[in-house]
């Protein structure tokens, strides 16, 4: 799961490994303030896409995350959507 801004463009805040079924259990798990976690269904190749760009954005902005599960996560995120990273936008 990963938490994208839109700033100005897609940018990552935090980033974390779900255990299976996390998304149905999101409405028990939540605070009452919380929102609830929107959830649509899209080609895997696109979320790869998108998440691949965020990453981009997220890893040239200052400061940059150093939390460490934070990177761990963001190698991880990497190394599963880096062949799916679209060009650069004109």
């Amino acid at each position: 799961m990963a938490q994208v801004l839109k700033p100005g463009g897609l940018l990552i805040d935090k980033i974390a490994i779900l255990e299976p079924g996390a998304a149905a259990q999101w409405d028990q798990l939540r605070e009452a303030d919380e929102l609830p976690m929107p959830i649509s269904q899209a080609p895997v190749a696109d979320v790869l896409a998108d998440l691949a760009a965020a990453l981009r954005t997220t890893d040239i902005t200052w400061p940059r995350n150093d939390d460490e599960n934070f990177i761990d996560n963001r190698a991880l995120a990497w190394s599963r959507c880096r062949s799916h990273l679209p060009g650069r936008p004109e």
